[in-house]
This record gives C-alpha cells, structure tokens and sequence, in this order.
C-alpha cells in the first residue's frame, strides 16, 4: 500500500512523493486473513492491535465472525465489548454493564452475546449479567 503526498518546495514547484507504509499494514492484512479463516492466535493479535488504538467498528465484523461461524468462546464476549464501546465511549464513567445507552435492538444483540460469554464459562460475562439483573 502506498500514499502519494504533495505539495511545493522552495521554488514553489510542486512535487509529488510517493512513500510506502510501514510493514505493520502487511502485518495486519496477514492477521486478518489468518482470522478470517479462524486462526484464534492471528484473531488474539489482530485484536490486541486494534482495541488498543480504539478501532471497535473494524474489530466487531471479526468478532462476530469468530464467534458465529467459528464458535470461539472469547469472540462471544468480544462482541459484547465491541459493542459497549460503540455506545458508551465517550462516557468515561459508564459501567461495563451499562447498556442504557444502547438502542433496544442493539441491546438485545448484545445480551445474546454476553449470555453465549457466559454459558461458555466466561466469568466476566456472568458478573455482568448478574449485575444487568440486579439493578
């Protein structure tokens, strides 16, 4: 992949400079390809680099992907997380149980994937929905 960059230079002609990414977006593509056919290690990376930098909205497609179609048990409550962020992300103070914020489709969506979290032992996945309940 490659970005073209303009501008002038001191005679004020323009000029064009053509400069490659780094390998970290190859890197990436192989993750993601490496995911997309399932591989959890590739996925446990791919999202490590991803919600580090707060990119929910190009994780939540692999998260679904690795918990519909591939059954991996961390991928359920991923979705969830996914999910939370897109909602209450500009509230510091929101709880990671609080799904007032979500729309009533959304929110069911979201309790069908921390319920899966939770059935599949996720401990993380039962307080929360202990707590939904509670309060």
């Amino acid at each position: 992949m490659l970005i073209i960059c303009w501008g002038c230079n001191k005679s004020g002609k323009k000029n064009v400079e053509i400069v490659a990414l780094p390998n970290f977006i190859q890197y990436h593509k192989d993750l993601y390809r490496k995911t997309d056919n399932g591989d959890t290690l590739a996925y446990e990376k791919f999202k490590e680099a991803y919600s580090k930098e707060s990119y929910f909205p190009i994780l939540l497609p692999v998260c679904l992907k690795m918990a519909d179609k591939y059954h991996y048990r961390q991928a359920y409550m991923d979705v969830y997380l996914c999910l939370w962020h897109a909602f209450n992300d500009d509230d510091k103070n929101a709880a990671i149980y609080d799904l007032t914020r979500f729309d009533p489709d959304s929110r069911q969506m979201a309790i069908y994937y921390l319920g899966e979290a939770a059935h599949s032992g996720n401990q993380q996945a039962k307080d929360i929905l202990i707590k939904q309940y509670i309060r």
